[in-house]
């Protein structure tokens, strides 16, 4: 018997990019269980955070100007003043992307509203002002610097940068988190499910099976975890200068009488 029903569809549609370890299409088999055998399937959720070894920091430079030539000069001066920053930073060629982006031209058409013009003739249109914009991508090994580069996009004065700049932190390598999470998902997936065998009065006898499996169960962990993170307050990425690994594991367990 199953101490709890896995619904199938349901999870499918709300994770359609779930699969198990393996990557089949088709779901697994359970082996058949012993005479007095329970089957109980349980999720884990593992969390772990670990000091960021990489800083991404993002904006898109905007610049405007009378002719389009003076809006892109304008621009590189801006692209310039940023990248040298960040190559002062110890940010290698290689780590610094400029993507081009849009440019546009307004024009706004002018009339005095006591003397409209006469009829047939429109009002006279301004110069137009052109806009262009880049999006610059610095990946950043030095973290103490990432700040001070994120708020050059932020300058105050007249200066034509025009945009927020983002701050995100990764791991180089993220293998050693990933085993990490994994390690403590299936420990919180045999702390669970120890607790049902207590609550019905068995033991576990045996590991069954263990998948990287996301269902309806996923979903009600994530809801836990981001109350949980409320409760703590929120913390400012600056400070905290981490980056959360999370692994979820189905594990599934042939429980026995005492």
């Amino acid at each position: 018997m199953r101490m709890r029903a896995l619904i199938a569809a349901a999870a499918l549609a709300a994770f359609p990019l779930a699969a198990s370890a393996s990557g089949a299409d088709a779901p697994a088999t359970v082996p058949p269980l012993a005479p007095g055998e329970v089957l109980l399937e349980v999720n884990g959720l593992g969390v772990v955070r670990t000091p960021a070894t990489l800083a991404i920091v993002t904006g898109t430079v905007t610049a405007s100007g009378p002719t389009l030539a003076e809006a892109r000069r304008r621009l590189q001066s801006e692209v310039d003043r940023f990248t040298g920053a960040a190559r002062a930073a110890g940010v290698s060629p290689a780590d610094i992307r400029v993507i081009p982006g849009a440019s546009s031209a307004t024009s706004l058409r002018v009339f005095d509203v006591e003397a409209p013009p006469p009829p047939g003739e429109s009002a006279v249109p301004s110069p137009p002002e052109y806009h262009v914009e880049s999006l610059v991508v610095v990946r950043l090994r030095n973290l103490e610097r990432a700040s001070d580069l994120q708020d050059l996009l932020t300058p105050e004065g007249e200066s034509m940068l025009r945009s927020t700049g983002s701050l995100r932190y990764e791991l180089i390598d993220d293998s050693a988190a990933r085993r990490a999470a994994r390690t403590q998902a299936i420990a919180n997936a045999r702390a669970s499910a120890e607790d049902y065998a207590a609550a019905v009065g068995m033991r576990i006898g045996r590991m069954i099976r263990v998948t990287e499996r996301a269902g309806l169960d996923f979903a009600a962990m994530m809801v836990t975890e981001i109350e949980a993170a409320q409760q703590l307050g929120e913390r400012s990425a600056a400070q905290e200068a981490q980056v959360e690994t999370r692994a979820i594991v189905g594990v599934d367990f042939a429980l026995v009488p005492r």
